[in-house]
């Protein structure tokens, strides 16, 4: 076998390269081997596999604009977590400082100074 692999190579790469993707996609899909191809980022996402099993969830920015992200690797009741979105810039400054014990005017004499945003 060892001997034989380069021409193996070349004899399944002339016969995988005779067709596109999407008709080895349709011959593969009852195929009961394993099987799978390279894919980019953005192929991955588009997945038939990846959107079955719930990877790719969708979110929003906090203006509302739509995106989607992938979802936690764990899943609690069968069902995955919905991805949330991570806080804009400074978001929650205010909020964090108060929780530490400063007033809104230590708040916003920290601002004025630029130790804050």
């Amino acid at each position: 076998m060892a001997e034989n692999a380069g021409v193996a190579r070349e004899i399944l790469a002339e016969i995988f390269l005779a067709s596109t993707l999407s008709e080895w996609r349709t011959r593969l899909e009852d195929f009961e081997g394993q099987w799978a191809f390279a894919q980019d980022t953005l192929e991955v996402v588009e997945d038939p596999q990846t959107l079955a099993n719930g990877y790719i969830g969708e979110t929003a920015t906090a203006d509302g604009t739509p995106y989607r992200l992938v979802t936690t690797p764990v899943q609690f009741d069968g069902s995955v977590a919905a991805p949330k979105r991570g806080p804009e810039f400074n978001e929650h400054c205010d909020e964090i400082l108060a929780g530490l014990g400063y007033d809104q005017d230590k708040i916003i004499e920290l601002k004025v100074a630029g130790v804050v945003a």
